[in-house]
């Protein structure tokens, strides 16, 4: 498992209260929703979620767990920003050399 998509995965639940909803953000299907958060809770030990058939509500682990996760998140964002990743760009002089026969026969298709 992955833990920063499940921690992707958790946020974005609890902002919709939406499994379905979530999945169709992350363009995923909502059991693979359902599974990340499954597996993200069996790794805490702890429930993220109360789920009954029309909603879910996070419990009090989930909204203790919530910041922490979100903060996690925007601090791994800003890690990764392009002016904190430097880039080493290729720079340099490129040299194409040229047989001769290929240069005289695009001066003479020229005229």
């Amino acid at each position: 498992m992955n833990k920063l998509e499940a921690l992707r995965y958790f946020c974005s639940a609890a902002e919709t209260f939406n499994f379905r909803e979530t999945a169709q953000r992350l363009a995923v299907s909502p059991q693979v929703v359902t599974r990340m958060i499954a597996d993200l809770e069996a790794l805490l030990g702890e429930s993220l979620f109360k789920r009954n058939t029309r909603n879910i509500k996070l419990t009090e682990f989930g909204e203790q767990f919530l910041p922490k996760a979100t903060q996690y998140l925007a601090e791994g964002e800003r890690l990764f920003a392009k002016n904190n990743v430097k880039e080493k760009a290729m720079q340099g002089v490129v040299r194409i050399t040229l047989p001769p026969m290929l240069i005289t026969m695009k001066f003479c298709l020229n005229y």
